[in-house]
Formats: C-alpha cells, structure tokens, sequence
C-alpha cells in the first residue's frame, strides 16, 4: 500500500509536470505566431485581423526586398539562420509561423 501510494503520488506529480509543459509550450506557440503576424502586418501595412496561416506574401504584395527584409527581421528577433533554400519554402503566414516555432 505504501508503495502504490508513492508510485500514484509520483504519478500524479509527472502528470502535472507534463501539463505545466505542454501549457507552456502551447503559450510559446502563439506568442511566436502572434509576434510573426505583428511583423508582417508592420511590413506589408496590411491589417493584422485579415492575415491568415495560409495567405501568401504575393497576395498582400509583399515585394521580394520586403520578404527579405522580413526574414532578416525574423533571423533577429529570434537568433535564426534562414538558408536561401528555407526562405524559398517559406511563401505564406503559416510556413513563416511554423519555420520560427520548430526552429527558434
């Protein structure tokens, strides 16, 4: 009984642990995607309510030195290192906002 007790307590304690830091990993997650949107709403002057994951840089016209710029932004504020072939695949919000979560 003492054992059961410890190992249910334990348990409980690893559960916990698990939720603070699936919790915490889900804040992280939209704090990015709302940092990345900000960005792009401040570089392409398009109100930050009508960007959607899948809208593309070329639908808000965000010129080729503007996506460039945007990267370059992203490289700074989250200490990246964006290839030129990972900035090729990187062609809507979404692909922007997944790129920074899986990589900051």
């Amino acid at each position: 009984p003492e054992y059961a007790q410890a190992r249910k307590s334990t348990l409980l304690v690893s559960q916990r642990l698990k939720d603070e830091f699936r919790d915490a990993s889900r804040a992280r997650a939209f704090k990015i995607e709302a940092d990345v949107i900000d960005l792009i709403a401040d570089l392409s002057d398009v109100q930050k309510n009508t960007l959607s994951q899948s809208t593309r840089f070329e639908e808000i016209g965000l010129a080729s030195l503007d996506f460039v710029e945007l990267i370059v932004e992203m490289e700074k504020k989250w200490n990246l290192s964006i290839t030129d072939a990972q900035m090729d695949r990187i062609k809507t919000v979404g692909a922007a906002i997944v790129y920074v979560q899986t990589h900051a």
